[in-house]
C-alpha cells in the first residue's frame, strides 16, 4: 500500500497552482496561434468550395421557408408536422434550390449577395419556382397555376365602353326574394307570415 503523504511530499498547493496556471495560458495561446480570420461572415472566402456549415445553414432555411409557403397555400396545416415522405420531398427540392444557386454564383460573389435580405429572399423564390416548375420537386405537394391576373387579350374583338347602354333602375321596381310567387309581389295589402 502506497503512503498519500510520501507521495504528495515536496508538492505544496503554491506548485499546482502555478501548474494549472501555466497549462491554462499554453491553451490560451495554442488558441491564438490557431484562430482564424472572422471578418468575411465567419467562412474563409480564399477558399473555392463552399464550406458544409453554409450548405447545411441553407438548407435548414430552404426548408423553413418551403413549410411557409406551403402553409400560405394551406392555412390549416400551420403547426402540423409534415410526414417523413413529404419532409424528403421538401429537403429535395432544398438541394435542388441550392445546387442551382451554386451553379450560378461561386461562394465569394454569394457571400457578397448575403447582407442583402431582398435579393437573397427573391433569389431563392425564384430558383424554387424555376425546381418547382422545371425540375418537378414538390410533385404532389405544391402545384404551381398560372397567374390570376394576367390579361389576355383578343386582337379580333375590341369593347369600346362608352357605347355600352347602362340600364337605368325603375323607380317603382321592388325587390323581391325568389322563393316570392308573382301574387305576393304584386299585392302590397297582402301579408304572408311563413312559421
Amino acid at each position: 500500500m502506497w503512503d498519500k503523504d510520501e507521495y504528495f511530499k515536496g508538492i505544496s498547493f503554491v506548485k499546482i497552482a502555478f501548474l494549472i496556471l501555466f497549462f491554462l495560458g499554453a491553451m490560451v495561446m495554442i488558441g491564438q496561434v490557431r484562430g482564424e480570420d472572422n471578418k468575411s461572415l465567419g467562412f474563409d472566402t480564399s477558399k473555392s468550395g463552399w464550406p458544409s456549415q453554409l450548405l447545411y445553414d441553407s438548407v435548414i432555411a430552404c426548408y423553413q421557408g418551403t413549410y411557409k409557403w406551403i402553409v400560405l397555400a394551406n392555412p390549416i396545416l400551420l403547426g402540423t408536422v409534415p410526414p417523413p415522405p413529404t419532409q424528403r420531398a421538401m429537403v429535395e427540392h432544398c438541394f435542388c434550390v441550392l445546387d442551382t444557386i451554386r451553379s450560378k454564383f461561386p461562394f465569394v460573389e454569394y457571400m457578397k449577395l448575403i447582407p442583402d435580405q431582398n435579393v437573397m429572399g427573391n433569389l431563392y423564390y425564384t430558383t424554387a419556382l424555376k425546381c418547382v416548375s422545371d425540375h418537378g420537386t414538390l410533385q404532389g405537394i405544391i402545384k404551381l397555376e398560372p397567374n390570376d391576373n394576367a390579361t389576355v387579350t383578343d386582337n379580333e374583338t375590341i369593347i369600346d365602353n362608352s357605347t355600352l347602354k347602362k340600364e337605368e333602375p325603375k323607380e317603382d321596381s321592388k325587390e323581391s326574394s325568389p322563393d316570392q310567387s308573382e301574387k305576393e309581389s304584386i299585392g302590397d295589402s297582402e301579408t304572408i307570415f311563413q312559421g
